[in-house]
């Protein structure tokens, strides 16, 4: 209605998009320029720009020294706590940044931010409409404010972490599949494939429902996604899985945790770290069966909360463990306060306005309680521990509501 009254509006909102991106993009090659540290996208862009550029396999021994050359000067010295940046992703995940590797680094790291600052909004906005839920507006300008500042989103972002785009296909994903717009929701999973170890579970999740309510289009579109894009690598690289599979080996020699709940059990209990990671690992499979169970053989009411469970368990179980991963946190926030909205509803809106501030400020935690990166690992897990319990009270309360609360909590 605004937009045929007032149709320069239109072209207001594109010069206003135009000019935010351009400050953006100008202010983070300022940043990169002053902290020319690594980060989480500079073996994507050796990767991309040995493959593109000098025709190298990106898991060369070589292109691990260029980028420690590139921070350090010198190969980098695990013994002085000095980080390696090898890249140890599968060679699909490349698609991502495989253009960035022509360009200069400081340039291209200061247009992946912008990518990355724009997603983390969007993801928000999306993941408020995976529920049947219109919550004030207030609300979600602060919880896209939190998502900007929080530590998994603020560190993805200047780090360039490629999880935050996974973060939106996933979102975008479950989104379409509420709007039964499944070829969309396929495609949108097949691109999550991207990276994997991150994504693998919930993916898991879908297809299973999807073959289960018989809904073909997005298994097809997913197989056709993920077939295009896996199989499309091996006919760019036809090596890549053997020079990964002995990247992965060679770090994993080299001290590479790849199951990240042992580091946290090995602080908790010590003396039986192993057994009490497999007994997490076992409890933590049974729970995430237990609910798909649910949804599997019952109706879809619950789907976008054993969604959102999905995403938060996988945090524990998928290596390696990397704080912005944690970005994916934001769909388990923005369901418990949707389901905060349906238990105390018109008091919600100022409890949700503190919630949100106080999730901000825990997520700092792991970076101010650790005096140095090999700080004890639960700092890690507070914040994934406090959800945790907030997604089981959140089911409980729409399990039990109608015993003295009407409506459908569950829609």
């Amino acid at each position: 209605m605004i937009l045929r009254r007032y149709p320069w509006l239109k072209y207001l909102a594109v010069i206003g998009l135009l000019i935010t991106l351009v400050g953006l993009t100008a202010a983070n090659l300022q940043f990169v320029e002053r902290t020319p540290a690594g980060s989480d996208f500079l073996p994507f862009w050796t990767a991309s720009h040995a493959w593109l550029v000098d025709g190298l396999s990106p898991y060369a021994p070589e292109i691990q020294s260029d980028a420690d050359n590139l921070i350090y000067g010198r190969a980098a010295m695990p013994s002085l706590g000095e980080e390696s940046y090898a890249f140890l992703y599968p060679f699909p995940s490349l698609f991502l940044t495989l253009l960035y590797g022509l360009l200069s680094y400081p340039a291209a790291r200061a247009f992946w931010m912008t990518v990355l600052e724009l997603a983390v909004p969007v993801t928000v906005l999306l993941a408020f409409g995976i529920r049947k839920w219109k919550t004030a507006p207030t609300l979600i300008a602060v919880t896209m404010l939190v998502a900007l500042i929080w530590y998994p989103g603020f560190m993805g972002m200047i780090s360039g972490q490629p999880a935050i785009l996974i973060g939106l296909f996933l979102t975008g994903a479950l989104l379409a599949i509420r709007r039964e717009a499944l070829l969309p929701a396929g495609v949108l999973m097949g691109l999550a494939t991207l990276k994997p170890h991150l994504s693998g579970i919930l993916i898991l999740f879908l297809l299973l429902w999807g073959i289960q309510r018989k809904h073909w289009t997005l298994v097809l579109g997913f197989l056709g996604t993920t077939a295009l894009l896996w199989a499309g690598s091996l006919l760019l690289e036809p090596s890549w899985m053997i020079l990964w599979a002995r990247a992965l080996v060679q770090a994993y020699n080299q001290g590479l945790s790849l199951t990240p709940a042992l580091g946290l059990f090995a602080d908790l209990f010590p003396s039986f770290a192993r057994e009490s990671t497999w007994l997490f690992i076992g409890l933590a499979a049974t729970s995430l069966l237990w609910e798909w169970g649910s949804i599997l053989f019952g109706d879809d009411r619950a789907l976008p909360w054993a969604a959102a469970y999905t995403v938060l368990l996988s945090i524990f179980l998928t290596p390696p463990l990397n704080y912005a991963d944690q970005i994916l946190l934001i769909i388990p926030v923005i369901i418990i306060l949707d389901y905060a909205e349906d238990r105390w509803k018109a008091r919600s809106i100022r409890m949700n306005l503190i919630l949100l501030p106080g999730i901000a400020a825990t997520s700092w935690l792991p970076f101010l309680l650790s005096e140095s990166s090999s700080g004890p690992v639960i700092f890690s897990y507070i914040m994934p521990i406090l959800l945790f319990i907030g997604m089981r009270w959140s089911r409980w309360w729409a399990r039990h509501a109608s015993e003295w609360w009407d409506g459908n909590l569950l829609r």
